[in-house]
């Protein structure tokens, strides 16, 4: 300390003393002691400036940490489903800064509920592909990826637009061009245009959100679009039973021979059974097609004989009808069940080890039944009272004094 300060007097002493005789005047000394006091300010006025820094740097990083907290806090649950009618606002000390969409996922069949303002917010949309054994042909590409046989696909799609056919009806245009995704009459299905023109319909699982959904920026709660779409499906013409001509229940009506000679035109049941023999001759399958989409034919039947359009009722306490088994091979009645004999389901322990063997997200007859799975011959031997294999022939018994036959209509 004290070397540094004989420095800074030898320097200033070199400095000031032009002479250099020892000896300082008073204008020497004037001048040493104004150096002096320019020396001190100029060390108060850094000292005040690094002080000033210091507190701006401890301010700004203050400012950051507090900054970071509030857009965490904003942003915490920013993926999180809305149901308010009010989309969430981001808000800071009680004013608006700005707004966020909420994006929430609905299931397929709500589609048909929405209008052409909700429907055009829908960016994206999730389906899985019902395959049985054969994949079909615009997925055939991926099989040496080692695509399942059996099972759901699941693929997403970009929606490119919209059209809204009727209350029961909508389509998704998608961006992979000729796809498009139908939702009408309560089911769902992936239609593809090849290259040549073919069209190829895939059937869409619509059982969970997991299994088959859209997105949409959307506060409106599911249940009331699912009731409305429920609601519209009851009432739209190709569903609704026709009050004035009454319905056809092809298993239940006791017509007789003479009933059937198609005297009063073309709307009599007889004749609306005509067509569709004379259409399908004796391809079973063809006939219970036609009768499934048939608007005259009792949605009472559709429910038990048409489990493809998720109509039927999964857990019914009613009783299946014992009647002869019908052989799909050779169409002719395999024999009769005994009044013994008990046509039920196999223990849901050996049902969910087939359907996890299968691919199939199911854990119960029921299940796979909505899933359509009743086509596969396996599922069929496990559930046969779910499958309709008990009845599923009932309305087309081929003995001899069965009046209810549909080919007696002749």
């Amino acid at each position: 300390m004290t070397r540094s300060v004989d420095d800074k007097l030898d320097e200033i002493a070199q400095k000031y003393d032009k002479d250099g005789d020892g000896k300082y005047d008073l204008i020497e000394v004037r001048a040493i002691v104004r150096d002096l006091l320019e020396s001190n300010v100029e060390k108060r006025r850094f000292k005040r400036l690094a002080l000033g820094l210091t507190a701006l740097t401890a301010l700004a990083l203050t400012s950051l940490v507090v900054l970071g907290v509030v857009i965490i806090s904003l942003l915490r649950d920013y993926d999180k489903e809305e149901t308010d009618e009010n989309l969430p606002v981001m808000q800071m000390n009680g004013n608006i800064v700005g707004t966020r969409a909420v994006t929430t996922a609905f299931p397929l069949l709500a589609a048909t509920a929405m209008g052409m303002a909700r429907l055009k917010q829908v960016k994206t949309v999730t389906v899985s592909i019902l395959v049985f054994g054969e994949l079909p042909s615009f997925l055939l590409e991926y099989k040496v990826l080692g695509l399942p046989s059996y099972g759901l696909v699941n693929q997403s799609y970009n929606v490119a637009g919209v059209t809204k056919i009727s209350d029961t009806a909508v389509v998704f245009q998608t961006d992979v061009c000729g796809r498009a995704v139908v939702i009408a009459d309560g089911a769902a299905s992936l239609r593809v245009v090849g290259a040549e023109g073919n069209v190829t319909t895939a059937r869409l699982c619509t059982s969970s959100l997991s299994c088959g959904a859209f997105q949409v920026e959307s506060s409106e709660e599911e249940a009331q679009l699912m009731e409305k779409a429920r609601g519209d499906l009851a009432a739209s013409p190709s569903r609704r039973l026709q009050a004035e001509e009454g319905c056809f229940g092809p298993g239940d009506e006791e017509y007789t021979s003479t009933s059937y000679s198609c005297g009063d035109g073309e709307d009599t049941v007889c004749a609306e059974a005509n067509k569709i023999t004379d259409s399908c001759g004796a391809d079973e399958a063809c006939i219970k097609a036609k009768l499934c989409d048939h608007p005259n034919v009792c949605d009472t039947w559709k429910d038990v004989k048409c489990p493809s359009t998720g109509r039927r009722e999964l857990f019914s306490d009613a009783e299946v009808e014992k009647v002869p088994r019908f052989d799909l091979d050779v169409a002719r009645p395999s024999d009769a069940l005994s009044k013994d004999d008990e046509c039920a389901d196999k223990p849901e322990e050996l049902v969910a080890s087939a359907a996890e063997t299968l691919g199939l997200p199911a854990d119960t007859c029921a299940e796979l039944e909505l899933q359509g799975a009743c086509e596969l011959p396996v599922v069929k031997n496990l559930c046969g009272k779910m499958c309709n294999e008990c009845t599923y022939y009932s309305w087309r018994r081929l003995s001899s004094d069965d009046s209810s036959n549909i080919d007696k209509c002749n």
